[in-house]
């Protein structure tokens, strides 16, 4: 699971898109089951998000894998 905040300015469904491109896209996240996104919480200053992906390639590894994709999210946001 990745925590992701978004500006109250974005449009949930947008970030809801973005974020699932982004995981169905990176070559080490499984297909099946199928990446999640999740709305969480209205924050003090953000809109909260998670991103659940499942992978077996980085299962020794995950902060590199989390890191991948949060260095893509930046990328689009």
């Amino acid at each position: 699971r990745i925590p992701v905040g978004v500006s109250y300015k974005e449009d949930p469904e947008q970030v809801k898109s973005i974020l699932m491109d982004i995981a169905i896209k990176h070559p080490h996240v499984l297909q099946i089951p199928e990446p999640t996104v999740l709305f969480d919480e209205y924050g003090d200053s953000s809109i909260n998000f998670s991103l659940a992906v499942w992978t077996t390639t980085y299962t020794d590894k995950p902060l590199i894998l989390k890191s991948e994709l949060y260095f893509e999210i930046f990328k689009k946001f």
